[in-house]
C-alpha cells in the first residue's frame, strides 16, 4: 500500500514544464478562492446579527461589522441609521469620521457589539 502511495505522483516528473506551471497557478487560485470565500452562517448567527443591527438602529448601539468585499476583509464601527430590506442595504454612520457608509447585507460576515 505504501509503495502505491509513494508512486502516486511519480508521473508528475513526466509533465511538461508549461503544464506544471499552469497546474501550480490553478492551485494558487483555488487556495486564494478558499481563503476569501463566504462562510455558511447558521440561523442562530443570522438571528444574533439581526438583533444587534436592530439594537443599533433603535438605541444607537455602536456595532462592529466585518465585511467580505471581493478579495479583502474590512471592519467598520458605527451606528446603524437606516435599513433597506428591499435593496438589501444598510446605512451606518462610522464612529471614526462620522461618514455615512452604505453596506450590502450579503457582504456581512460578522456583527459584534462595539467597544
Amino acid at each position: 500500500m505504501s509503495k502505491k502511495l509513494s508512486n502516486q505522483f511519480s508521473c508528475s516528473r513526466l509533465m511538461l514544464p508549461a503544464h506544471r506551471k499552469k497546474l501550480n497557478e490553478c492551485h494558487k487560485i483555488k487556495e486564494e478562492e478558499e481563503k476569501y470565500c463566504m462562510p455558511n452562517l447558521d440561523d442562530q448567527q443570522k438571528e444574533q446579527f439581526q438583533f444587534l443591527i436592530s439594537q443599533s438602529l433603535q438605541q444607537g448601539l455602536v456595532i462592529e461589522v466585518t465585511l467580505l468585499t471581493g478579495k479583502s476583509y474590512s471592519r467598520l464601527k458605527g451606528e446603524v441609521k437606516k435599513i433597506d430590506p428591499l435593496q438589501g442595504k444598510l446605512n451606518i454612520v462610522l464612529t471614526s469620521n462620522k461618514e455615512i457608509k452604505m453596506i450590502n447585507l450579503k457582504e456581512i460576515i460578522e456583527v459584534k457589539e462595539g467597544p
